[in-house]
């Protein structure tokens, strides 16, 4: 059987890829999906204001660095825009290199294209999907101001919305953590005991 699991927007690649091998007649011991929301069509259809230039990227990354790093990066706009790309890059490197979080180059270039494209893609699977043995596991902490009205509203639903898109509704198991620091020390080794007990 193939087991698979993905985090947040990585969660909807390993889903779509359990959707397809079951569909090859292929068995799915576990899907494990870590506080991945469904890909309702009304979350995938809410306006939001996209970055318009590489340097609203670089600023957006810095503020979701900052979310799950605790850190307090500054990214300025105006002074990004007068630094070629090559130079952005730089620039974020030395940030998270100052506060202990040192990438090479090429990870720095390939994090922001990965964020660029999870913030940008619509994936809205048809139809109600029979999958088997899917178990969510959801953050037990969740900022009550988040920004997003339509992430607020599904964070009430207790299987994030996978219940519109699943024939039979996952088994959902709530771990230490928010969406970040589930997959933080010592978070991470919960969730880890956690997915180990249901490949058993």
């Amino acid at each position: 059987p193939y087991y698979l699991a993905g985090h947040s927007f990585g969660g909807l690649i390993a889903f779509e890829m359990a959707r397809q091998l079951q569909s090859m007649g292929k068995k799915i011991g576990l899907l494990a999906l870590f506080d991945t929301y469904a890909p309702t069509k009304e979350l995938m259809d809410r306006e939001e204001d996209k970055p318009k230039d590489n340097a609203e990227w670089i600023v957006a990354l810095t503020d979701y660095i900052n979310e799950w790093s605790d850190q307090d990066i500054v990214a300025d706009y105006d002074a990004l825009t007068k630094l070629d790309e090559e130079q952005q890059l730089d620039w974020i490197k030395s940030q998270l290199e100052q506060i202990g979080l040192f990438a090479r180059h090429l990870q720095i270039k390939g994090l922001l294209q990965v964020y660029k494209n999870s913030a940008s893609i619509k994936y809205i699977p048809e139809g109600c999907i029979s999958l088997d043995n899917v178990t969510l596991f959801k953050a037990k902490e969740f900022d009550e101001n988040h920004p997003d009205a339509i992430i607020k509203k599904m964070r009430a639903i207790p299987t994030l919305g996978w219940g519109e898109l699943l024939t039979v509704e996952p088994l959902v198991c709530e771990v230490p953590g928010d969406h970040n620091s589930m997959l933080e020390l010592p978070n991470v080794e919960r969730l880890a005991q956690a997915v180990k007990m249901k490949i058993k």
